[in-house]
């Protein structure tokens, strides 16, 4: 079997790898080719000397794509490098198919590769597990940025957690999900005073199990509309499985000076008129309203995501190295 390893198209800001030089090293001593695009590890801390002293060879872009019978690609390739693919190559990665992704799909059509969107692998229970664990940290990572941002935003200099005589920062959470369940434990963690809306009350039960201090609420149009108008932070983590994600709120509706974070901004956005920056320092002022929707946000600590993104990649290429087809082995 060869497997190779690419790094993001130029221009990309994905700084993750979906195989570390230790998995690299545990499938290279089970007799698989493993090609490493020479720099895919640099900004997650993964040197091409530690790949080499794994086993695995480093190659250019042009290699890497030409001779992977299973390609590893954490951001989608360019539509145009599919055609230089093997029929019959795998690709996987966190490719988000069906998000204007059309020309994408085209190409691998006609390339006869097939594409393997590990962000849509559901497992026998019905869970997404490369999904959720990106959300998981994504939702984590929505509390220090949010303190940041109040921090900074010109109009504001708001401490998230108060001190003693002055409130915390209001947080609204819309969305109780993985993601949005992380963030929850995030905010609260750091003293904010946290409430999550959905409109399901299975979860926001769960929810007010694990964490007694988050409010909860039944989301709906005048309760998301009450929601925006008090919230310090609001953060959309709004998704509909299989389905376009709804716009539930627009900054015109929030209170000026406010922090939003679109969280699903990877799938066009749960937030009206957002658009995509690369980081905090991008953030932008709509309506008053300090937006900052990052997308692809767990890859900022892509040394974190890409030691889990590949423990869960690894043992279903094992299984494929036995014969197994990568698909089912996924499943």
């Amino acid at each position: 079997m060869i497997c190779s390893v690419l790094g993001s198209p130029a221009g990309s800001t994905e700084a993750r790898v979906l195989l570390t030089p230790r998995e690299a090293h545990t499938l290279a001593e089970r007799g698989a080719t493993v090609l490493v695009e020479g720099g895919v590890g640099r900004d997650a801390g993964f040197s091409d000397h530690a790949y080499e002293s794994a086993g695995a060879r480093i190659v250019q872009r042009d290699e890497a794509l030409r001779r992977g019978g299973i390609a590893l690609s954490a951001a989608r390739p360019l539509a145009s490098e599919l055609a230089v693919m093997p029929e019959g190559t795998a690709l996987l990665g966190l490719l988000h198919v069906g998000v204007n992704s059309r020309d994408l799909s085209e190409a691998a059509e006609g390339a006869g590769v097939r594409l393997v969107s590990l962000d849509q692998v559901t497992n026998a229970a019905g869970r997404q597990p490369f999904r959720e664990r990106m959300a998981s940290i994504a939702g984590a990572l929505c509390a220090p940025m949010a303190a940041r941002l109040l921090e900074t935003g010109t109009s504001r200099g708001v401490l998230l957690g108060g001190v003693p005589g002055v409130p915390p920062a209001a947080v609204v959470i819309v969305g109780a999900g993985v993601l949005g369940r992380a963030a929850a434990r995030a905010f609260s963690g750091l003293g904010a005073s946290v409430t999550v809306l959905d409109t399901r009350l299975e979860p926001l039960e769960a929810l007010s199990r694990e964490l007694p201090r988050v409010i909860t609420a039944l989301s709906g149009p005048a309760m998301l509309s009450r929601a925006a108008v008090w919230a310090d932070v609001l953060v959309g983590a709004v998704h509909e499985a299989g389905e376009p994600t709804p716009q539930v709120l627009g900054p015109r509706q929030g209170k000026p000076g406010s922090v939003w974070l679109d969280m699903a901004v990877d799938e066009g956005g749960c937030l009206e008129g957002s658009r995509p920056v690369a980081g905090p320092e991008d953030a932008y002022y709509d309506s008053g309203v300090l937006c900052c929707p990052i997308p692809n946000m767990a890859s900022r600590v892509a040394r974190t995501a890409s030691h889990v993104l590949s423990g869960l990649v690894a043992p279903p290429l094992r299984a494929a190295l036995a014969g197994t087809p990568i698909e089912e082995a996924l499943r």
